[in-house]
């Protein structure tokens, strides 16, 4: 994830904080859903 944000910041540097903005929101999203997979499958067991 590191080396990914990095070449995007240097693809975009005009654009840096909409960038982070936009993948802080997918981490979120991210972490979320694997949340409900957990708890789905828990749930199922």
């Amino acid at each position: 994830m590191s080396r990914k944000k990095e070449k995007d910041e240097i693809l975009t540097p005009l654009n840096n904080e909409g960038e982070r903005g936009r993948e802080g929101e997918r981490e979120r999203e991210e972490m979320n859903s694997q949340r409900g997979k957990k708890k789905l499958k828990i749930n199922t067991f």
